[in-house]
């Protein structure tokens, strides 16, 4: 069998957040015809409220709080729920061919793969910061009983994407007012771990500063035990960052997009 290599991206717009979700599903939709793919990507947004594919605006958002504080509101491609970002948040995007899936998936169905195997590479790098993660929810990840994750996948064509939170050192007082926690109309309700909406920075977790150079050397290393591949630096291509801006302009940056559920 061939060494695995792992594709660490670095590459982000800092001030365009629809940029940033555009090269992630350029990113996939590339993938999709390349099945021996393994893409991390690390990246940040500016302060931005980034809803899930079928969030209800109304439902999620303080839009009096965007407006005054000129926050943009995006859309991304996977479901959940609508997220608060800034720089003090990591955001990370790991991208799996339809090949290596194949293989790794030995059995599980989706579901499992995603959040019981991908899913590990973040609880990994938290472990290595020396914090004791546990998942709730599926797909949320706590430590000492708040949540610093949240993360949310989608498949194309047997490729699979999952992307995720960090919250490192930012504006939590932002996020209880931008966001409306918890979201009107949530379904099953009393099926949800409160932990969802109970949420903390890593730095208040594990009391010292957390470098941005260390929180992206820690995930490439835990990613890449995970997935038994060997890391390497490169930045999008031609053609990748050409799917970029078509998605951008087409899409991601679009009113129809973002306002498909208001």
């Amino acid at each position: 069998m061939p060494e695995r290599r792992l594709r660490i991206l670095l590459h982000e717009d800092p001030h365009n957040p629809y940029y940033n979700l555009a090269l992630d599903e350029a990113l996939l939709e590339t993938a999709t015809q390349y099945p021996t793919t393994l893409v991390l990507r690390i990246w940040r947004n500016p302060p931005s409220i980034i809803l899930g594919a079928g969030s209800s605006i109304r439902g999620e958002v303080d839009t009096k709080c965007t407006q005054s504080h000129n926050i943009p509101v995006a859309r991304r491609i996977t479901g959940g729920g609508t997220v608060y970002h800034d720089y003090g948040n990591t955001n990370y995007t790991l991208i799996v061919g339809s090949r290596i899936a194949w293989e790794d998936r030995a059995g599980k169905d989706s579901l499992e793969y995603i959040y019981g195997h991908l899913l590990r590479g973040l609880l990994r790098t938290l472990q290595l910061l020396g914090l004791s993660p546990r998942t709730a929810n599926t797909s949320d990840v706590v430590v000492k009983g708040y949540k610093v994750s949240g993360n949310a996948a989608t498949i194309r064509k047997n490729t699979y994407l999952l992307h995720g939170t960090l919250l490192v050192n930012a504006d939590i007082e932002k996020i209880y007012r931008c966001l409306i926690i918890p979201p009107r109309n949530t379904r099953h309700r009393g099926r949800i771990d409160p932990v969802k909406y109970r949420v903390a920075n890593l730095e208040q977790l594990a009391r010292e500063k957390l470098a941005q150079t260390k929180i992206v050397d820690t995930l490439v290393k835990a990613f890449s035990e995970t997935l038994g591949a060997k890391p390497y630096y490169d930045t999008p291509t031609p053609r990748e960052l050409a799917k970029t801006k078509q998605l951008l302009l087409e899409k991601h940056s679009s009113p129809q997009w973002i306002n498909r559920h208001p």
